[in-house]
């Protein structure tokens, strides 16, 4: 649809969206899920923020502001972009204030097996990550991936989170039986190439 390459959130939540139909609602159970530049594990930062300030630093500054405010009751009722921003520096304060992403990762204490066998009972789990992508950041949660907690500068991949070791939505399950596929494509986000999609999604997964 030409509003959802016209509005950057939809574009970006479209991929937890569905993702949450199939935790939420699973039955009839959905059989393949693939994601394209989906904030899968949050994001932290502010989209193409660079393309409209001199100084980066400015961006670190702002985004680091917007950690005390986003997690309040009404931002997170209004504003979409918020529940699924996750601070990796007050990581206690995510949890308690995510009303969407910290639940539908299932990174609370009180784990929710419906969400984890959604999961686990998928077919096939394809994550799609653009290389220079600057609307999701860090660009490595299109893998799952994140910050290090306690800091803004260094990622982790999916394997390396306490979330695929201890195995909270069954992504270690669906990765251990090949079924967890993960792709990078070169450009920025949502530069699909729909050749490339066809020969390597369509035909190998949705036939």
């Amino acid at each position: 649809s030409p509003n959802v390459h016209r509005e950057p959130s939809l574009r970006m939540r479209g991929g937890l969206m569905i993702r949450g139909l199939a935790q939420r609602c699973p039955s009839p159970p959905m059989k393949t899920l693939v994601t394209y530049g989906a904030p899968s594990n949050g994001i932290f930062g502010l989209p193409e923020c660079g393309k409209y300030v001199q100084h980066s630093y400015l961006c670190e500054i702002v985004r680091k502001l917007l950690g005390g405010a986003v997690y309040g009751s009404f931002v997170q009722d209004f504003l979409a972009p918020a529940q699924y921003w996750r601070d990796p520096i007050h990581h206690e304060t995510f949890l308690e204030g995510s009303m969407f992403l910290s639940d539908l990762n299932n990174m609370k204490v009180n784990k929710n097996k419906t969400y984890k066998n959604a999961i686990s009972s998928l077919t096939n789990y394809i994550m799609i990550m653009w290389e220079d992508d600057d609307m999701i950041i860090p660009k490595e949660s299109s893998h799952f991936g994140f910050y290090i907690q306690g800091q803004d500068n260094l990622t982790q991949s999916l394997q390396e989170t306490d979330q695929y070791k201890e195995d909270w939505l069954g992504l270690r399950t669906l990765d251990e039986n090949c079924r967890l596929h993960f792709f990078s494509l070169p450009g920025q986000h949502m530069n699909l190439m729909l050749d490339w999609f066809k020969e390597n999604i369509v035909i190998p997964f949705l036939v």
